[in-house]
């Protein structure tokens, strides 16, 4: 639906505050997670299947992505390929405050494949390609965004979806220091890739009558600046392993385009630039194997500071520039720096994993794992996980034969949280200023009323060749 100006609003104005309103909407895109977490780590099957675990056990080419230390346990060679198909359905009160839509089920491909060679007695190298942060959401043909009325929003039932990920590259030796301690550093390369077609009110950002409803399409991506995973095991004895591992703190630059809808030459597209902050992170745990060896037991907690001031998920800036060639003259058109609020709580979670060796050929695995969301109530939207508390189960087999292993498994969780109007009621300070949640003051409405809710099924296959 075209918007209706004002007669007080010239060609200036018009073109500036759409320019603002893109930038603003891109930078307070975060789609909503497979689960609670907005990080899956699916990176092994084995380590999928009990409870997303690893720190301590898993002596596989993907301890490269959890515990490099850990690859010195491999004898020779090594190398697995894994595919973990993901399908996530969430309900989001996207048509206003206690409406209850839906995305319907996606399907969402995750995968992995990493190598690990024996280059000395004491040292194994590693290299990885892996997907460390993968999620998006569709929700179609809504007919009342908001739960504006038509005759505000348009007639016309509108899709609202967004897509992001972070995939690695990553290298590195482990070397083992003595029989029971061993070290491990991967160099990461994070690679990201952001999109957002989305129609939203521009109106809550400009003198122009509020609401005010256009599309806007954003496509971002880029490199990040190399980082490390460094991570230590220690093995008293045969039966117990102690684990750490600690993921650097890193910075993905992403460049790209907006799409603003302006039909003045040289301004309907422009260059955009914003940064996304991939926050420190530790993980440490124990394993203990029993029965023979037979029967394993692992505890694990991991931590994201996503509340690190500098270092974590608390803003997001958005810059834009003229293409090259454009006239000079337009750069008087284009807005300030935009910030937008994340204000993202630091993320816990703990995992809890028993594997059985049935027979030689056969181990059967459960899995448990509870975290905290990294979203709170006041900023939550249609497109991040819910506040609260989130459950996992998972269960898997692996078969084992002289060289090769294979691994299936599923992971279920099933996650929500209702907000009450209380939520709303009183302002909140971003960026300085006082705004009021849920209500045309912005762009993208967080804290409204309603469930919200993301059901995330995992199903996990995996082939690891080794000698």
């Amino acid at each position: 639906m075209p918007l209706s100006w004002g007669p007080e609003v010239g060609s200036y104005m018009k073109s500036r505050i759409i320019l603002a309103t893109s930038l603003t909407l891109l930078s307070t895109l975060s789609p909503r997670a497979a689960s609670a977490n907005t990080e899956p780590t699916a990176y092994d099957t084995r380590s999928v299947t009990l409870a997303q675990a690893g720190v301590s056990f898993l002596e596989r080419p993907a301890a490269i992505a959890i515990n490099p230390a850990l690859l010195t346990g491999i004898e020779k060679f090594s190398f697995s390929v894994m595919f973990d198909p993901i399908f996530v359905n969430t309900c989001a009160p996207v048509e206003g405050p206690n409406s209850s839509r839906c995305t319907g089920v996606s399907f969402g491909p995750l995968g992995s494949t990493f190598f690990a060679w024996r280059v000395s007695k004491r040292m194994v190298w590693g290299a990885g390609a892996y997907l460390e942060v993968g999620y998006g959401a569709t929700y179609e043909d809504v007919p009342n965004v908001d739960g504006e009325p038509d005759e505000v929003v348009g007639t016309e039932p509108q899709d609202q979806s967004v897509t992001f990920f972070v995939g690695e590259l990553a290298m590195g030796p482990a070397i083992a220091i003595s029989d029971k301690w061993s070290v491990g550093i991967m160099l990461r390369l994070p690679i990201a890739a952001q999109t957002a077609d989305l129609y939203q009110n521009i109106g809550a950002v400009s003198v122009l009558p509020n609401p005010s409803y256009a599309r806007i399409h954003n496509q971002l991506g880029g490199v990040g600046i190399p980082s490390a995973r460094i991570g230590v095991s220690f093995k008293p004895n045969d039966m117990w392993t102690v684990g750490a591992a600690w993921r650097v703190y890193t910075k993905i630059k992403m460049t790209g385009t907006t799409q603003t809808g302006v039909d003045i030459p040289g301004l309907e597209t422009l260059n955009a630039q914003s940064d996304w902050v991939m926050p420190n992170a530790l993980q440490f745990g124990a394993s203990v194997k029993l029965v023979d060896k037979k029967l394993l037991l692992v505890a694990e907690l991991r931590i994201q500071f996503h509340e690190a001031e500098k270092q974590g998920n608390q803003t997001q800036t958005v810059h834009v520039s003229l293409p090259e060639g454009s006239d000079p003259a337009l750069e008087a058109l284009l807005p300030e720096p935009t910030v937008a609020p994340f204000y993202w709580k630091n993320v816990y979670s703990l995992k809890l994993g028993v594997e059985y060796q049935i027979i030689d050929l056969v181990a059967i695995r459960f899995g448990f794992n509870a975290g905290n969301s990294n979203t709170r109530e006041q900023f939550a939207q249609i497109f991040t996980p819910p506040p609260g508390i989130a459950i996992g189960v998972q269960t898997g087999l692996g078969f084992s034969w002289d060289k090769v292993d294979f691994d299936i498994g599923m992971l279920f969780s099933q996650f929500g949280s209702t907000i009450g109007p209380e939520v709303a009621q009183e302002p909140v300070e971003v960026g300085g200023e006082l705004i009021n949640l849920c209500s045309r003051d912005q762009v993208l409405r967080t804290g409204c009323a309603g469930d919200y809710q993301v059901r995330t099924f995992f199903l996990s296959t995996q082939l690891t060749y080794h000698y």
